[in-house]
């Protein structure tokens, strides 16, 4: 142990590696001993336990505002693991739900993802932008600025006919 932590983890840590398997390094073909380092994270949540137990069981009974903020700690990884398909789907929930900031941080990830979605982006500054959201006039018109007329036709398409989830 390079630095042991304590409480028990240096123990766990030891438990877990003695189950890994590898390929042994070969020299000349043949399989020689080596010496590796081994870096082990850990993500301690102290006090987060009940915090975030409360969280779920408002997001999971279909509450906008838990559903927004579960979402950004999936998304986040910071007090529990990152979970980018999960955390999108509960801003999505969020979001069909008429919550103006989930609505907002949409439109902000699906401009910057890898395969941007500019006319669902659009709706949802949008309708962030009806809901009070401060920042989302600015960015729509940014937006609107840089779709084509195509793009900007399926947005205002999506914006008629949306329509918000009820509980």
């Amino acid at each position: 142990m390079v630095n042991p932590l304590g409480m028990g983890l240096d123990e766990k840590t030891i438990e877990a590696v003695r189950n890994w398997r590898f390929q042994p390094a070969l020299k000349n073909g043949k399989p020689v001993a080596v010496q590796i380092a081994v870096e082990v994270e850990f993500h301690l949540y102290p006090n987060n336990t009940a915090k975030m137990a409360q969280l779920k069981k408002r997001a999971s009974a279909g509450e906008p505002k838990a559903e927004f903020e579960l979402a950004k700690v999936y998304l986040e990884g910071k007090l529990l693991p990152h979970d980018e398909h999960y955390g999108m789907v509960l801003l999505e929930r969020a979001s069909n739900r008429g919550f103006a900031q989930a609505q907002f941080e949409l439109a902000e990830r699906l401009i910057r993802a890898a395969s941007p979605d500019y006319a669902k982006a659009y709706l949802w500054y949008t309708l962030a932008q009806r809901g009070g959201e401060k920042h989302s006039g600015k960015a729509l018109n940014k937006l609107t600025a840089q779709i084509s007329p195509d793009q900007l036709q399926a947005g205002n398409s999506l914006v008629e006919n949306w329509s918000p989830t009820r509980n």
